[in-house]
């Protein structure tokens, strides 16, 4: 009964895989390199005890593994099958929708009515007012937002949930640091509305600070030792060029393109 078990073990391997794992410890002729059901008898009884024992666990490895990549590709070819499966029915429901049973009227290729186009208008004028295209400053993290980026939402600074994370020892900021209610703030998105100062705070830095579970302030925020100071008037005033010259690194990437002012002009480096 062991042996049985050893040889359905010994199967499970390759002629390579058995003569690899003997080599330099048993010397096997021609005739059983090539016929494997010899092999494997001889090496049940001429091979040492715990050479055997190895190959047999190797054996039934390999069978495991064998069996595992028989159901993985089993169940990518079930997945597949299900996949088209439903994008057929799909498909199927679509045309129903587009082309409808016979004798049904469908709505396919039929122009809007006076009202839904008015709508449309509307919508589209809504959304490229310049009230709806405005960006704003975060006061949190001092980045500039759009519309189509981070949502600004407006908030009371006395309100402002969890700001005790905002708050910064006055031993290790600057002088010229803006503070609101002990928080450091960008005052540009700060102002007062009916009595109460108000601050706008983008949904990254909002989604931050609401998480009861950190402790931190947000991570671009100008309390986590982001705060740089005003722009000195000397570099403010800088062209693009100037501003080149001295910065000590370049985190975007600018492409000029260049036309002659006149039709036919003369190429001159002087120009540039």
């Amino acid at each position: 009964m062991v042996d049985d078990n050893r040889t359905e073990a010994l199967n499970n391997l390759m002629v390579a895989e058995i003569l690899h794992g003997l080599h330099g410890i048993l010397s096997m002729s021609m005739a059983e390199r090539k016929n494997k059901a010899v092999l494997v008898q001889c090496v049940l009884d001429h091979a040492p005890g715990e050479k055997v024992e190895e190959l047999t666990l190797a054996g039934w490895r390999k069978r495991e593994e064998n069996a595992n990549k028989r159901k993985c590709k089993w169940e990518a070819t079930s997945h597949r099958y299900w996949v088209k499966r439903r994008r057929k029915e799909t498909e199927c429901v679509g045309d129903q929708h587009l082309h409808g049973t016979p004798g049904e009227e469908v709505d396919f290729m039929q122009l809007p009515s006076e009202k839904e186009l008015k709508e449309c208008y509307k919508r589209f004028y809504a959304a490229t007012l310049n009230d709806a295209l405005v960006a704003g400053i975060c006061g949190v993290c001092a980045h500039e937002c759009g519309p189509m980026d981070e949502k600004l939402t407006w908030w009371k600074v006395a309100e402002i949930p969890h700001g005790e994370r905002l708050i910064v020892d006055e031993g290790s900021d600057h002088g010229a640091c803006d503070r609101f209610k002990g928080m450091l703030l960008e005052p540009k998105a700060v102002m007062k509305r009916e009595g109460e100062m108000m601050v706008s705070i983008c949904s990254l830095c909002l989604g931050h600070l609401r998480d009861a579970k950190k402790t931190t302030p947000p991570r671009l925020s100008l309390a986590n030792g982001l705060w740089i100071g005003r722009v000195p008037w000397q570099l403010a005033v800088l062209t693009f060029a100037e501003q080149l010259l001295v910065a000590l690194l370049y985190p975007r990437v600018f492409v000029f393109k260049l036309f002659l002012k006149k039709m036919g002009g003369t190429r001159s480096t002087a120009n540039l």
